[in-house]
C-alpha cells in the first residue's frame, strides 16, 4: 500500500543532507583521509535514497532500510571498535562486507523488485554500488584514523536508545489504517532518529580522535611518535600468532648534528622530513615507522615469517637512505645504521624488543656505520663494555691520560726525515693501550673529538717547535672538527703559544671529511691555508670524487692509500694507479706521500713510479716523543757513515 510521504520525511532528509555536508566539511579540512568523504556522500545519497521512497515506496520498504542501516551500522561499530571477527590476522573491516550484504538483502532487493519506474529502480542502484564502494575502500585500509573503542560504541547506541524510548512505537494502537501507517511510519522515525544519532556520535569522535592522533604524531616528520610508536608495538605483541614474527628496526642518522651545526635546525628539519618520507615508502601498510627523537627513527615489522624478510628491510632503509639529498639549494649526503631485535611469541615485552633493537643498532655504529645488526645476546655484553669504556673515556683527558705519538715521514730523494704525523694513543689504568681505531668513533659520537683534538693541537705544535726548523708536523682532522666555529681559534692559539711556524703544520683530512659538505668544508680549508699552515689530503682513491676535489681545493699533498702500496708487485693495477697519482701530483705541484710502506721491495717500487715520500713501519712504527730525538740521532749518524 502507498502512502504520500513528502511531508513526513521532509525533517529526516534535511537531518541527512546536514549530516552529509558536515562530513564532507570535515574531509574538506582534512583531505588526507578518503573515509570521511565517503561517509559525507553516504549519507547525502541516503538522504536522496529516503526522498525517493518517501514518493515512490512502500512503508514495508522504509522499515526495511531503518532495520538495514542499523544492521549497516552496527557493523560500522565492529569494525571500528578494532574486533577483527572475520580475519584475525589483520584489521580487515569482514563485518563491513556482512553488513552491506544485509544492506542489499533486506532493503535494496526489495527496492528493486517493488520499483515501479526507472528513477526507484537508480535510487536502489546507485545506494547499493555506492554501499559496496565504501565496505571495498575500507576493507583495504583507509579508514584507519576513524577507529574507536568499545566504550565510545557503548555510548552511541545508548544514546540511541534514549531517542528510541522517547517515541511513540506501538503499531497495534490504532486498528485503522491511517492509525497503522502513523505507528509504522514512528517506527521508520525511530529507527532513522537512532542513526543520525549514532552517525553524529561517530563524526564528533572521529573529529575529536583526529586531535588525538596528531598529539600523538611527530611535528616535524609527520610519523608516528615514541607513544604511538610503543603502543603499536604492544599491541602487534599480543596479537602475534606462533607461525608468525615481529621485527623492530632502530635507526640512526649518522653525523646528522654536522648538518645542524653547518646549515642550522631548519635545513635539519627538512632533511628529517626527507628521510621520513623515504622510510615510509619503503615499509608496508601493516608496518609503523615512528621517530623516537632527534636523528633516530623505529619501525615495527609485523607478520613476517622468516628473519629474511626482516634482513630485507634493513638493508632497503640503509639503501634509500644512503642516496644523496637535495635539501633548499644543499646537496647533502647522509647514512644510516640500523639495529634490528625480532619476537618470535607475545612473552618478548616491548621494553625489551626495544632494548635488544637498540643494541643492535649501538653495535652497528661501533662496526662502521652505514651497516646492519641483528641482536644477539652477546652483545648485552659488549654493549656494558661499551659503556665502561665512555664513562672512561670522558675523563681520560682530565687524568692525562693521552698521549701522542710519532711516525716519521721519509723523504725519498735523500732518505731524511720530512715530517712527523701524529697518532694519539690511549693508557687506560686498566686494559692497557687502547687503540684509536676503538675509541676515535666513540669520541666523535659522545662529542669529545673536539676538545680531544683541540688537545691534540696544541701537544704537536709545542713538541714539534722543540725539533729542526726543516722538520713538519701533521695532524689528522676529523669531519666534526672542520664543523667546530672554534678550530680557527684552536689553532691560531696552538701556533701562538709554541711559537710554531705556520708552514711548519700540516693538517690531513680524508675525502669521507670532504664529501660530508664541500661548501662549508672547502671554504674552512681556506681559512686554515689563510693562516699559513698546508692542507693534505689522506687516503687518497678511496672515495668517489677525488680528483672534482683536486680541482676544487689545491693541496700541498696527496697520500696514496695503504692498499695501493701492498698491490705493488702483485700485478699492474696498483703500479698503474700509484704512477698516474704521482704523475698528476706532480704537475699540480703537489707532494705524494705513499702509506704502509713495509719493505725493501715497496720502497723502490714507489720510489720507481714517482712517489717523493714515503711512510711506513720500514723506517719507524709510530714512537713515543723520547723516541723523537733517537731518531734524529740515527739520521745524523746515518749522514756521518754515508759522508
Amino acid at each position: 500500500m502507498y502512502i504520500d510521504l513528502k511531508t513526513l520525511f521532509l525533517l529526516t532528509v534535511d537531518i541527512e543532507a546536514m549530516l552529509g555536508l558536515l562530513l564532507l566539511f570535515v574531509w574538506v579540512q582534512n583531505t588526507e583521509n578518503r573515509a570521511v568523504a565517503w561517509w559525507g556522500c553516504a549519507h547525502l545519497l541516503r538522504s536522496l535514497s529516503i526522498a525517493l521512497y518517501s514518493m515512490y515506496g512502500s512503508v514495508s520498504d522504509l522499515v526495511s532500510i531503518g532495520l538495514a542501516d542499523a544492521i549497516l551500522f552496527g557493523s560500522y561499530a565492529v569494525t571500528w571498535s578494532g574486533t577483527r571477527v572475520f580475519d584475525a590476522r589483520e584489521a580487515r573491516p569482514g563485518s563491513l562486507i556482512a553488513g552491506a550484504t544485509v544492506w542489499l538483502l533486506a532493503c535494496q532487493f526489495s527496492g528493486f523488485a517493488q520499483a515501479v519506474d526507472l528513477r526507484a529502480v537508480l535510487s536502489s542502484a546507485i545506494i547499493a554500488a555506492f554501499m559496496w564502494l565504501t565496505a571495498f575502500e575500507l576493507w583495504r585500509g583507509r579508514a584507519e584514523g576513524l577507529i574507536s573503542r568499545w566504550p565510545a560504541i557503548v555510548i552511541f547506541f545508548m544514546q540511541g536508545s534514549l531517542f528510541l524510548l522517547r517515541t511513540p512505537l506501538n503499531p497495534l494502537t490504532s486498528s485503522t489504517s491511517d492509525g497503522a501507517n502513523s505507528s509504522a511510519w514512528m517506527t521508520v522515525m525511530s529507527m532513522e532518529a537512532l542513526l543520525v544519532t549514532i552517525s553524529s556520535a561517530f563524526i564528533l569522535v572521529a573529529m575529536a580522535k583526529e586531535r588525538v592522533e596528531l598529539a600523538r604524531q611527530d611535528s616535524v616528520t609527520g610519523l608516528a611518535n615514541r607513544y604511538l610508536f610503543r603502543k603499536r608495538l604492544e599491541e602487534q605483541l599480543s596479537r602475534v600468532s606462533k607461525q608468525d614474527l615481529i621485527a623492530v628496526h632502530c635507526i640512526d642518522l649518522d653525523c646528522f648534528k654536522d648538518v645542524n651545526n653547518a646549515f642550522g635546525h631548519p635545513i635539519g628539519d627538512l632533511l628529517l622530513r626527507a628521510v621520513a618520507e623515504r622510510l615510509s615508502g619503503v615499509i608496508r601498510k601493516v608496518d609503523t615507522a615512528a621517530r623516537l627523537g632527534g636523528d633516530e627513527f623505529a619501525i615495527v615489522q609485523p607478520l613476517i615469517t622468516n628473519k629474511e624478510q626482516a634482513v630485507a628491510l634493513a638493508r632497503r632503509l640503509i639503501e634509500v637512505m644512503c642516496k644523496p639529498y637535495r635539501i633548499d639549494g644543499h646537496n647533502l649526503l647522509l647514512s644510516g645504521s640500523v639495529g634490528v631485535a625480532i619476537a618470535s611469541n607475545d612473552e618478548e615485552s616491548a621494553d625489551r624488543l626495544l632494548k635488544n633493537a637498540d643494541m643492535a643498532l649501538h653495535c652497528a655504529k661501533a662496526d662502521g656505520r652505514g651497516t646492519y645488526r641483528f641482536f644477539e645476546p652477546e652483545m648485552d655484553a659488549r654493549l656494558q663494555a661499551r659503556r665502561t669504556l665512555e664513562l672512561s673515556l670522558r675523563t681520560a683527558l682530565s687524568k692525562q691520560e693521552f698521549e701522542v705519538f710519532y711516525q716519521p715521514i721519509i723523504n725519498l730523494n735523500d732518505n731524511t726525515i720530512a715530517s712527523f704525523e701524529a697518532l694519539i694513543r690511549w693508557h687506560n689504568p686498566e686494559r692497557g693501550m687502547i687503540s684509536p681505531a676503538d675509541f676515535i668513533p666513540l669520541a666523535e659520537e659522545i662529542g669529545l673529538i673536539v676538545p680531544l683534538g683541540e688537545w691534540i693541537i696544541h701537544k704537536a705544535c709545542g713538541d714539534a717547535a722543540n725539533w729542526p726548523e726543516s722538520i713538519k708536523v701533521a695532524v689528522n682532522l676529523s669531519p666534526i672538527q672542520l664543523m667546530s666555529p672554534n678550530l680557527m681559534t684552536a689553532v691560531a692559539n696552538a701556533l701562538a703559544v709554541s711559537g710554531l711556524a705556520p708552514r711548519r703544520l700540516e693538517f690531513e683530512i680524508t675525502e669521507a671529511v670532504l664529501m660530508q659538505n664541500t661548501e662549508v668544508t672547502i671554504a674552512t680549508l681556506h681559512r686554515l691555508r689563510d693562516l699559513g699552515v698546508h692542507i693534505t689530503m689522506d687516503d687518497f682513491g678511496t672515495g668517489y670524487s677525488s680528483l672534482s676535489y683536486l680541482r676544487s681545493f689545491p693541496f700541498e699533498k696527496i697520500k696514496i692509500d695503504r692498499s695501493f702500496v701492498k698491490g705493488l708487485g702483485e700485478g699492474e693495477e696498483s703500479a698503474a694507479i700509484v704512477r698516474a697519482v704521482a704523475g698528476l701530483a706532480q704537475s699540480l705541484k703537489m707532494t705524494t706521500t705513499a702509506e704502509g710502506v713495509e719493505t725493501e721491495q715497496q720502497m723502490q717500487h714507489v720510489r720507481a713510479l714517482g712517489c717523493t715520500e714515503m711512510q711506513g713501519f720500514l723506517f719507524s712504527p709510530p714512537v713515543c716523543l723520547g723516541e723523537v730525538a733517537r731518531l734524529f740521532d740515527t739520521q745524523v749518524k746515518s749522514k756521518r757513515e754515508a759522508a
